[in-house]
Parts: C-alpha cells; structure tokens; sequence
C-alpha cells in the first residue's frame, strides 16, 4: 500500500485541500501523513524527515503562501533529494493551488521539470484528488505540462505574490533583477517606498527645490522618470536632463555648459525666443540663463514647470561646479523676491554628500 506525505501550509485555502485529500486517499485505501496527525511532544522536524522518507509519494501544494513556507521549502528540497537516489521510485506530485505564476528560484530547479495539476478557486477538489489517484495508483501523469524555464508573466505573477505585497521571499531571487537601471514606469518590479510619497507631495507644491541623495543602484533615477512621467499628466511641464548624455565638449567651461542647457531648453520647450537673443558677451554664463528662463520660458508658462537634473555627480569633478550649483542656489533665492520664479520646481538626483556641490 502506497504512502503519502502531504506537504502544505496552514492558510486558506491550502489547508482544506489537504483535508480533503487526506480523507480522499484515505478512503481510497492509501497510507496518508499530514502533519496534524503529530501527537503533542514529538520532535517535530525529526518526526517529518522520517515520515517523508518513508513515504511512496509527496504531494506538495504550492500556493502564493506556501512558496514563501520555510518548512515546505525544506520538504521540497528532501523530496527531490529522495527522488534523485539510485534505484528511486520516490514519486513528487505538485500541485498549483490558485497559483500558476512562476516558482521561486530553488524551488523551480527541483519542481519546474515536473508534470503537476492544477486548482483553482472555486472549483471542486474532487477533480485535483482524482489526477492525483490516478497518478499514484496508475502511474498516469499529471495533466499539466512541465516548464523547461519560466516565462515572463510568471516571473511578474511571482514577484507580485510576493516582494510586491510586502511579503518577500527567504532568499533573494535573481530573476527579480531582470530590469537594472531605471526601471519602467509600469513595471511591476518598481517598489514604492515612502520617499516616493513624500517626494511627490513636494513636488505639487510651488517653488520647490528637491534634493534626491542616495548611493547608487538605490533607485534615483527610477524615481525621477516617474516623476517625469507623472508631470506630463498632471498639467506640468517637465524637463529631464541626464548629465550622463552631456557631451564632453559640453562641460569644458560654465559659458559651454549654460549655451548646451539654454539650447536644449529652448528645443524641448519651443520658445519663441531662442538663447542668442538673451545672450549678452557683456555678461556671464550665469545671468545670461537666468534671465533666459525667466523671461523666455517662465513668463509666460502656461502650467508650472519641472526641472529634473539626474547624475548631478557628474559635475562634481568640473572646475566650474562651484559656479553651477551657486547657479542653481540662486534659482532658488529668487523665489523670495520674484514671483514668476515660484513656477519653477527644481529636482536634483546625485550618488554623494550634498556638501560637495560648493567646497566652501
């Protein structure tokens, strides 16, 4: 007489469905261990080892719950292990329990290559315990193909189980890393944080000047997009510039770096008046941008204007970054005393300290 180890976790509905397996197989004259069936005292995870490695068959349900149990987890890795010895007849049946998404990582390597069947929400237990009686008694297979490797939507669908929900898995999963550099504005693999909250309720308010600091991979730029994005349908109008893309010719001096930025301002924004009409020779770089701003863009500006500067760092090293971020200080100022100035929001992403935009 066959006997089955029933791996599960005690949720719902994991814990019905094993239930009804038990009494299911039971009554199909099958051997049957569940957990509940311990007696008070016993040496618990001694007493499941040896039950596990006397059975026939594991039957594992793998839900949004139990891929995230410790102890099933440990159940897969022994049961795949039992199956592996020489001469085994050890026999794994999983069984998806309204969940289809992709299987953590170590739990792919020992499940994907497995036929295995399928429940879903309210539908009868009786068709699961069925396959898996015919399975057990008559070697059929399960009805669901094996997977050679998880597809995309799977690893999403496991993602928002469980990093998503706040519920993160016991050990990191690489896939998860599938998208580096900012990530997509409707990607699922973007966390929010409460940075992102209080970002964007700065950012609705008049006349702000941002600082995003953090080391780097930590999200800077991912956040910025979004706030790129997010002002586009919120009646603002964005200007995003990586320093990244600045061409080196471009960052020689302040008079080349202000000349590129009033330039690319005047294309993004299709200002009537182009840079060459406010640049005056008899003046510095520094005037001449801020009176380009402000008479050519936020004079007349129909809705507020934001202002994104990612890979700020990138100027760190610049002989003329003192006078740049002395520069954008003064945007800031103005708003005291200037008016038109409070439609200027301002965002600055970079990887080090803030003492180091001006060394005094």
């Amino acid at each position: 007489m066959p006997k089955i180890f029933i791996s599960y976790r005690h949720v719902e509905p994991d814990q019905n469905l094993a239930q009804f397996l038990v009494d299911c197989f039971q009554r199909s004259g099958l051997d049957v261990f569940i957990d509940t069936q311990m007696l008070t005292g016993t040496r618990w995870i001694d007493e499941i080892e040896g039950q596990l490695r006397s059975a026939d068959f594991f039957v594992v349900l793998l839900s949004k719950e139990s891929i995230r149990s410790a102890m099933v987890r440990k159940e897969v890795s022994l049961a795949h292990e039992l199956s592996q010895l020489s001469g085994s007849h050890f026999g794994i049946l999983p069984v998806r329990t309204n969940f289809t998404g992709a299987l953590p990582y170590d739990l792919s390597a020992y499940l994907d290559t497995i036929q295995y069947a399928v429940w879903k929400d309210g539908e009868s237990y009786e068709v699961v315990a069925q396959q898996l009686l015919a399975a057990i008694n008559h070697s059929i297979a399960l009805p669901q193909a094996a997977k050679a490797e998880d597809e995309e939507h799977g690893i999403t669908a496991l993602f928002e189980a469980t990093e998503a929900t706040g519920a993160p898995l016991p050990a990191a999963d690489p896939r998860f890393l599938l998208e580096s550099g900012a990530v997509k504005f409707d990607s699922p693999y973007y966390i929010r944080r409460d940075s992102d909250e209080r970002f964007e309720e700065l950012i609705r308010l008049p006349g702000q000047t941002i600082i995003v600091k953090a080391p780097r991979q930590f999200g800077k730029s991912s956040l910025l997009s979004r706030a790129d994005i997010n002002a586009q349908h919120n009646e603002r109008q964005p200007f995003y510039l990586d320093f990244q893309f600045v061409d080196a010719k471009y960052l020689e001096s302040l008079e080349s770096l202000m000349r590129y930025l009033a330039r690319k301002l005047a294309r993004h924004f299709r200002t009537l008046t182009k840079p060459d009409a406010f640049w005056d020779d008899g003046l510095g770089a520094k005037d001449n941008i801020t009176d380009f701003i402000e008479d050519a863009l936020l004079a007349d500006a129909s809705s507020p204007i934001l202002f994104l500067f990612d890979e700020a760092d990138h100027l760190f090293n610049q002989s003329f970054r003192d006078d740049f971020f002395a520069t954008v200080r003064g945007w800031h100022n103005l708003r005291a005393r200037n008016n038109r100035w409070n439609n200027l929001n301002l965002v600055i992403a970079h990887s080090t300290e803030p003492s180091l935009f001006i060394r005094d």
